[in-house]
């Protein structure tokens, strides 16, 4: 509309605010593009992202964009809107997890596969029904919206990946490890089930899909590309802002 009051949620607090239309201009691509490095930008400003996902979002078209991301250049970063509530009470049961011996190291041959290079962390395998009810409603929350990403990117797989995209692995939630706390998890040897499982899953992998929970802020991802797919060889550096998406 050309006039009345435009209505904004903001990403970084989620605060809700109207500006009147008169007040509002288009900006410029460089007013909001962001440099990851290794020559791949987006459209994010401040907040480093490629697309923004809230409950009004369609569906259809945040698949098809989040495609054309991947295709463009390997990665897609996206700020979620509307968990504000969900996270914090997620993180705390977590830390609560964590003081009641449920989560524990990953074998050493499989964690760098998991957890990326130089990668450590206290992880468990996302099951709902391992915890207490409410916490497990939280987790289906959390999980259900892995879910949903996947299926809006699901169609366009065959143009993007030349294959089908039928089915996903359970979540991994990972808490990261201090040098003080290190010396807490030794690490188990890996079975012979768990280097089968892995090996199997990560021949069988097309899309990874990772989830920041927080609290922290001001990380971030370094991506390296591989078999030549950046020819300057420059890493890409993505912010990990909680409620953010990889």
């Amino acid at each position: 509309p050309e006039a009345g009051d435009l209505a904004l949620q903001m990403l970084h607090d989620e605060r809700h605010v109207t500006v009147p239309m008169a007040a509002v201009r288009v900006p410029g691509a460089k007013e909001l593009q962001v440099d990851f490095g290794g020559g791949a930008t987006c459209l994010g400003g401040g907040a480093g992202c490629d697309l923004v996902l809230g409950p009004q979002t369609r569906r259809e078209a945040f698949g098809e964009e989040a495609a054309m991301c991947l295709l463009d250049k390997g990665f897609c970063v996206v700020r979620c809107l509307g968990q504000s509530d969900t996270l914090p009470a997620a993180v705390e049961a977590f830390r609560r997890g964590e003081s009641d011996g449920r989560f524990g190291r990953l074998p050493p041959e499989i964690e760098e596969g998991h957890l990326g290079r130089n990668g450590r962390a206290c992880a468990v395998w996302l099951d709902p029904s391992d915890w207490p009810e409410d916490v497990g409603e939280l987790i289906e929350t959390i999980d259900a919206g892995l879910t949903s990403v996947a299926q809006a990117v699901q169609p366009f797989c065959p143009d993007l990946l030349g294959r089908e995209l039928t089915d996903r692995t359970p979540g991994l939630v990972c808490m990261s490890l201090t040098d003080r706390l290190d010396p807490l998890y030794q690490a188990p040897e890996a079975t012979g089930d768990e280097l089968s499982d892995f090996y199997v899953t990560w021949r069988r992998s097309a899309i990874r899909l990772v989830h920041f929970l927080g609290p922290a802020d001001g990380g971030q991802v370094i991506l390296r590309p591989q078999h030549g797919g950046n020819q300057c060889g420059e890493a890409f550096r993505v912010p990990a802002a909680p409620n953010t998406l990889l």
